[in-house]
């Protein structure tokens, strides 16, 4: 909880203290169901959405043109 942050430097965060956590929990290979990725692309989802101050029914397509993260599921 730290108040606002500009989108940029919420970016830097989300690279070097969230982006990291979300990769290690995946599974790494080729054959991955959405059911075991769901709770980790919510909380992607949900930092990215707070760190742009859009609402829950936003265009997922947004968050991720804006701030240039890849979704975890690709």
């Amino acid at each position: 909880m730290v108040g606002w942050v500009p989108p940029y430097k919420g970016t830097h965060m989300y690279m070097a203290r969230v982006d990291p956590h979300l990769i290690f929990g995946r599974e790494v290979c080729l054959d991955v169901f959405p059911s075991r990725l769901s709770d980790l692309t919510t909380i992607q989802h949900e930092y990215l959405r707070m760190l742009l101050g859009v609402h829950s029914r936003c265009v997922l397509s947004a968050l991720f043109t804006e701030t240039g993260v890849v979704p975890l599921s690709y």
